[in-house]
C-alpha cells in the first residue's frame, strides 16, 4: 500500500481531534422510488438537496483549498455518512445496544474547540459532528459488547495501479488500458509513478473503502480520487475471509477509525434495503461506503 498510502499523506490528520476520539475508546472500553432522494435505508430517504448542501458545506468550511477530486470525495463521504446514520439507528434497535447520551454530552465537551478538524479528519460539516459522534459511541458500544468481536467479512485485493494528472487523463488511460491491460502494469514499473503488486485489506485500511477497490472484481481496471489524485488500478486478485473486529485491532489512523466503525454493522448492511442516487455513486455493503459508480468513471 505505499503507493496510495504516500499519497493522501496530505490529507491525513493525527491531531488533537484523533487523540480526543482514541482515548475515548479506550476510556469507554437508486432511489428511483422516490424522487429527489440522495440515499434510501429501508424506506427512509435523505434528500438529495440535503447531502449536496451538507457537502457544499464541509467543502467550505475546509482551511485547506480542496481540488475537484477532494470535492468529490467528501460528497460521497456525507452520503455515506447519511446511509450509516440510519443503519446505526437500525442495528442499535436490533442489538438493544445504545449509547449513554452522559457520554455523548462528555465527548462533545472533550471536543471543545476541535470540532473543525474532527469535522474535516471524517470529511463531514460541522453541524453533523454531533451526529457523527454519536454514532460512533453506539457503534463502539455495540462492539464492546461482543466480547469476542464482531464477525465481518474482510476483502483482500492485489492491484496495479498508476497515478493519473487529472479526471479526463485517468479516464483516457483506463480506456487505453482497457485494450491492452498488460500495458498498465508496464507503465507503472517504467514510469515509477505507480506500483505493481500492491496490496490491501478492507479491514486493515478501510478508509480505502470509498475507493471501489474492494468493489471490484479481478481483471476489473477502476479509476478514483484520493488524496488530491486519480489513480487508474487493475484489479489481479480478490480474496474474501472471515474475521472478527475488537478493540484491539482499530486503527490509529482519524479517517481509518471512523470507516473502521461503520464495518461494526456490516451485517445489518448486508440485509438493509439501500438506494443511493447515482450522482453520488453506489453503495457497496461490506465496505460500507459509497463508492464510485461504472468502474469510477
Amino acid at each position: 500500500m505505499s503507493v496510495l498510502g504516500s499519497s493522501k499523506s496530505r490529507r491525513t490528520r493525527r491531531l488533537g481531534l484523533a487523540a480526543v476520539t482514541l482515548a475515548l475508546v479506550a476510556t469507554l472500553t437508486g432511489c428511483g422510488d422516490q424522487m429527489g432522494s440522495g440515499v434510501v435505508v429501508n424506506g427512509t430517504a435523505v434528500s438529495e438537496s440535503d447531502i449536496q448542501s451538507g457537502a457544499e458545506q464541509a467543502i467550505a468550511e475546509s482551511t485547506e483549498e480542496l481540488s475537484l477530486s477532494d470535492q468529490i470525495v467528501t460528497t460521497r463521504s456525507v452520503a455515506t455518512a447519511a446511509v450509516n446514520h440510519q443503519l446505526v439507528q437500525a442495528a442499535s434497535a436490533a442489538s438493544g445496544v445504545t449509547v449513554d447520551e452522559a457520554q455523548v454530552t462528555a465527548t462533545l465537551a472533550q471536543l471543545g474547540d476541535n470540532r473543525l478538524q474532527f469535522a474535516q479528519a471524517f470529511k463531514i460539516p460541522v453541524s453533523a459532528v454531533d451526529q457523527t459522534v454519536r454514532d460512533l459511541l453506539t457503534q463502539q458500544a455495540m462492539l464492546t459488547a461482543s466480547p469476542g468481536g464482531v464477525p465481518v467479512t474482510d476483502i483482500a485485493v492485489t492491484f496495479d495501479v498508476v497515478t493519473a494528472t487529472d479526471r479526463d487523463d485517468a479516464v483516457q488511460q483506463r480506456l487505453d488500458y482497457l485494450k491492452d491491460p498488460a500495458a498498465l502494469s508496464v507503465t507503472a514499473t517504467a514510469t515509477g509513478t505507480g506500483g505493481v503488486g500492491q496490496q490491501a485489506s478492507l479491514v486493515a485500511q478501510p478508509d480505502l473503502g470509498q475507493t471501489g477497490l474492494f468493489s471490484a472484481g479481478v481483471g476489473e481496471i477502476v479509476i478514483f480520487p484520493l488524496g488530491g489524485q486519480y489513480y487508474v488500478a487493475r484489479i489481479t486478485d480478490r480474496k474474501t475471509s472471515q474475521t472478527s473486529l475488537t478493540m484491539e485491532n482499530q486503527p490509529q489512523n482519524a479517517e481509518q477509525q471512523l470507516a473502521f466503525f461503520n464495518l461494526v454493522m456490516q451485517s445489518y448492511a448486508q440485509q438493509a434495503d439501500v438506494a443511493v442516487n447515482p450522482r453520488f455513486g453506489t453503495w457497496d455493503s461490506l465496505a460500507l461506503a459509497v463508492v464510485p459508480g461504472d468502474s469510477g468513471v
